[in-house]
């Protein structure tokens, strides 16, 4: 749900380009792993497509599917 309301917040278009650290705190997640776990879960449940950037100055790309 916090990944639908940080979406809408940056305008409802597009994907959502955030760094983890923005999207954490948000989702109440503390651990780095389980973050990364849940988003390739997500991924693979097809609720959202999880593009990681290995980039520490560039952000993740996320499309929520279904909107």
């Amino acid at each position: 749900m916090s990944l639908f309301s940080l979406w809408e917040r940056q305008g409802a278009s597009g994907p959502l380009e955030m760094f983890s650290r923005q999207i954490m705190p948000a989702a109440k997640i503390s651990s780095c792993a389980t973050y990364v776990r849940l988003m390739h879960d997500l991924d693979e449940l097809r609720y959202v497509r999880y593009e990681p950037c290995f980039y520490k100055r560039k952000a993740s790309r996320i499309r929520l599917t279904g909107f």
